[in-house]
């Protein structure tokens, strides 16, 4: 339940996506999002000696509220019946991989909880957001 509207809560443990991690001398990402605004944004990529490939598959997972809504209306979307999907995802990778990193000082279990935590964070402020957008 979110703002008292009942949601779909599901969970996605393990999907394989290409990240967009870029070697040096590697592969580079050429299309529209790879634009400077897009790099302000969410960093330029940065290369590391230890994961010499661009685009690693990366096993990811997702936990997504998803909402039916009759939003006919609603002059801020379309006139008709949709579903939303608001949610978070956390790269189940980065513990192995930040293991690599010789600044590391956390252990894998530690690692691994931190990454559930993120997940949690980014589900709690999602939250927050969903009632604003759906008027609820």
């Amino acid at each position: 339940m979110i703002s008292g509207v009942e949601f779909y809560k599901l969970t996605v443990k393990s999907f394989k996506v290409i990240s967009p991690y870029q070697a040096k001398n590697g592969k580079v990402l050429k299309n529209k999002w790879n634009n400077f605004l897009w790099k302000i944004i969410f960093g330029f990529p940065v290369s590391r000696k230890e994961f010499p490939e661009s685009f690693i598959p990366t096993n990811m997972k997702a936990v997504m509220y998803v909402y039916n809504k009759d939003i006919i209306g609603d002059y801020d979307l379309p006139k008709e019946h949709s579903t939303f999907i608001f949610g978070g995802t956390i790269n189940l990778d980065y513990p192995k991989n930040a293991m690599k990193n010789p600044k590391n000082k956390k252990s894998e279990e530690e690692l691994i909880s931190e990454n559930e935590r993120f997940l949690e964070v980014q589900l709690k402020e999602i939250k927050k957001v969903i009632p604003k957008v759906l008027n609820l």
